[in-house]
């Protein structure tokens, strides 16, 4: 997973393999891009839904990801691919261990 601050705009791309059906996942997402002339630079996210947004712009501690595999899972509605699992992923690698 790698998460990206570009001029603002902050995005997501997780590839690999789903925790739950095992299929190969290749997640693209838009995380927020500031509203030009909003003042603050508000995320379309917090525009549209009137959530606050972090006091520090830029790339989140943690992303939300859907499995969206394009493969069919049973039991799950017919217009739907993917298992349809959601977790979380951190966009940083956890702190070593301290050493003593």
């Amino acid at each position: 997973m790698e998460a990206f601050d570009t001029e603002g705009v902050v995005s997501a791309q997780v590839w690999g393999t789903c925790p739950r059906d095992g299929h190969q996942l290749d997640v693209q997402q838009t995380l927020s891009v500031p509203i030009v002339g909003s003042g603050a630079g508000r995320g379309v996210w917090s525009a549209l839904t009137r959530c606050e947004t972090p006091a520090t712009p830029g790339i989140p501690d943690a992303v939300e990801v859907g499995c969206g595999c394009g493969n069919p899972d049973p039991g799950a509605p017919e217009d739907v691919t993917g298992c349809g699992v959601s977790f979380r992923l951190p966009t940083a690698p956890p702190a070593p261990p301290p050493t003593s």
